[in-house]
């Protein structure tokens, strides 16, 4: 199950993809409070580990790394 933090983190990755600012602003946010900073794509470093990077990647559409 993945943590309020770790859902407002993919929001926040959708609505990059989406190019929705707005939404990414709020959603990167609230994941900043629970999970610490979000900035860019630092997040594609594994900080947030495996599982959560590998979502993050399939939420913003990127091919992952193998």
């Amino acid at each position: 199950m993945w943590s309020a933090g770790e859902r407002e983190f993919f929001a926040a990755v959708v609505s990059g993809a989406n190019r929705c600012g707005f939404c990414v602003g709020t959603h990167a946010e609230i994941a900043r409070l629970t999970l610490g900073p979000i900035i860019d794509d630092t997040w594609k470093d594994g900080r947030y580990g495996a599982q959560a990077t590998a979502g993050g990647e399939r939420a913003s559409g990127a091919d992952p790394q193998p």
